[in-house]
């Protein structure tokens, strides 16, 4: 490796390490930010060195993390794997009973009396939790089948 190249690397890896101390970063994410400033030979080494040292996670373990991030943001199913697949980061797992009790908080705080709503009056609550991210199943579940 050259000097100007070496240079460039410890650069780079640099710039990697300032923002991973802020948060953690997918590799894709990081490759997206920082192609733009450093050449492509640098980028890939630097990721390398970053991936040997074990400073990104891995994609399971970031996903996980982001997924849980999420579900307190109360975000639904559907939000979240888009998030993650923007990411190029792994699927996970939908638990049913979760996407129900964030369904079921985001009506109480948002709707009052939410219960007594006829079919017509359920069509607001109905897009507000799809525009979060729930599924049309979930939605049903909650908004027909709660008392």
């Amino acid at each position: 490796m050259d000097k100007a190249l070496e240079k460039d690397v410890y650069k780079t890896l640099d710039k990697i390490a300032s923002y991973l101390a802020q948060r953690d970063h997918a590799p894709a994410e990081l490759k997206r930010k920082m192609a733009g400033r450093y050449s492509q030979e640098s980028l890939e080494q630097a990721m390398n060195i970053a991936l040997e040292k074990g400073w990104l996670k891995s994609p399971e373990e970031l996903a996980q993390k982001l997924t849980d991030s999420l579900h307190r943001k109360l975000k639904g199913h559907l939000y979240i794997q888009n998030y993650l697949k923007n990411l190029d980061l792994p699927a996970t797992q939908m638990d049913e009973e979760k996407e129900q009790e964030k369904c079921l908080t985001l009506l109480d705080n948002r709707f009052v009396n939410w219960q007594d709503y006829k079919y017509e009056e359920k069509q607001k609550p109905t897009r507000f939790l799809q525009s979060r991210g729930f599924t049309l199943s979930t939605i049903k579940k909650v908004l027909y089948e709660t008392k």
